[in-house]
């Protein structure tokens, strides 16, 4: 087979592969990040939630959208029993917005925030260590599955409803949170336990409590995957999520888009906590572009189209390579043809200075030395890195002395210091 027809054919099956990426695969991709986006009907967004958030909370209104500071509109609230609602991988306050938040609390209103991480400014004013225990955020454990439920007798289900973290369809280990026992005593009066979270059972751990702030309530939950699409579509998660919002009064609702905190840095703060690295082939930009279906084409064009290109390059020769001439050195030329010329002109001493400026050229492009006056151990640091006799190293620097304070040179003057040089020269190292 000739070579031609080879890459003809290697380029038709590059085309059809192409052809197949592009039109033989039209499942159904989903980006499977915690966007917890309203408008977002990817797995682990909330969309079902936003809409079920006026039957889970009837109110007669809408449910408004707060993409802006809290501070602007909390704080320009009027109507009694209204509910703030947050859900999301991480939390995020200014201290303005934590303020019109506590006060809209403070007033008689709920917030419902259900995050793996809550801010310690905001825990500050809900956590009095009634307990005398510190707060310190949330604990975590990993695991695939875990199943949750809620207390009171009324709303508790007969059977707790399963919650297992997938990627992909594949279900891998995920750090899910929950609050610390330490957290609740008989002292406090101000904290109630509405719901747990268990990886089996014979352990259950608190995942979900309200906290009184002044004439209102906080309703803290850790684990907000159980509000995402992928969980509400069950007929038993959908159940729960109605059960917990059902601590909330009819009215008003706000849904808290503006504060959340992007799921790539909460998730490298859940690695980072849990003691383990960062996953570079979970959140790699690569994998980014394969999750998004024009990306995706995108990036299978520009391989394709690049192997197209590397096998029809192939067939370009090489151009020859001109030759070109090794740079020489003509300083050496020009010295000597200096020195010549003061030859012929009978003028010996500045053919021994120029002899001069050369050697002390040479020794510092060499040894890195040069001497000044007074310094007596220029000598014998010379003498060490050249291995040249430091008698001998001497006798040339005092003629070149002699030479330089003298009005003319012999030649027999000069042939001795030509001597001395050359003697260096044969001796160093």
């Amino acid at each position: 087979m000739s070579r031609g027809r080879l890459f003809l054919l290697g380029g038709i099956a590059v085309f059809l592969l192409l052809l197949y990426l592009l039109f033989g695969n039209t499942g159904l991709r989903h980006s499977w990040k915690e966007n917890y986006d309203q408008a977002s009907r990817e797995p682990y967004g909330t969309n079902v939630l936003f809409s079920l958030l006026d039957q889970f909370i009837p109110g007669g209104e809408a449910v408004v959208v707060l993409k802006d500071s809290l501070n602007d509109r909390l704080s320009q609230h009027s109507t009694p029993k209204a509910s703030y609602v947050f859900t999301g991988a991480g939390m995020y306050m200014t201290s303005r917005d934590r303020d019109a938040l506590l006060n809209f609390v403070s007033e008689g209103n709920q917030a419902f925030i259900s995050c793996n991480t809550i801010p310690h400014d905001l825990m500050f004013y809900l956590y009095l260590e009634e307990c005398n225990t510190p707060w310190d955020g949330y604990h975590y454990f990993n695991d695939t599955t875990v199943a949750l439920n809620l207390e009171h007798p009324d709303l508790k289900m007969s059977e707790a409803p399963q919650y297992r973290y997938f990627n992909n369809y594949r279900p891998e280990n995920y750090v899910w949170k929950y609050m610390g026992s330490e957290y609740f005593c008989d002292q406090d009066k101000q904290r109630t336990i509405l719901g747990d979270i268990a990886f089996d059972s014979t352990r259950t751990y608190i995942n979900f409590a309200r906290v009184k702030h002044g004439a209102g309530y906080f309703y803290l939950h850790t684990t907000p995957l159980a509000f995402t699409n992928y969980h509400l579509v069950r007929k038993e998660g959908l159940e729960y999520a109605r059960r917990v919002f059902s601590h909330l009064p009819e009215g008003q609702v706000y849904w808290d888009e503006y504060s959340r905190v992007p799921e790539s840095v909460t998730r490298l703060a859940n690695q980072r906590a849990s003691g383990g690295m960062p996953e570079l082939n979970q959140e790699s930009p690569l994998k980014y572009i394969l999750s998004q279906p024009a990306l995706a084409w995108a990036w299978y064009l520009l391989l394709g189209t690049g192997l197209l290109y590397l096998l029809f390059r192939a067939k370009r020769r090489q151009q020859v390579v001109p030759v070109t001439e090794p740079n020489t050195n003509t300083s050496l030329e020009f010295v000597q043809t200096i020195g010549q010329l003061y030859f012929m002109q009978n003028n010996h001493r500045k053919l021994a200075l120029q002899k001069i400026r050369l050697f002390n050229g040479y020794i510092r492009e060499r040894y890195n030395l040069s001497r000044r006056e007074g310094d007596e151990s220029f000598f014998s640091r010379l003498a060490a890195r050249s291995e040249v006799p430091e008698p001998l190293i001497r006798d040339i620097f005092s003629m070149e002395e002699s030479i330089k304070s003298a009005y003319a040179l012999g030649t027999d003057k000069l042939i001795a210091f030509h001597r001395l040089m050359e003697q260096f020269y044969k001796l160093c190292k």
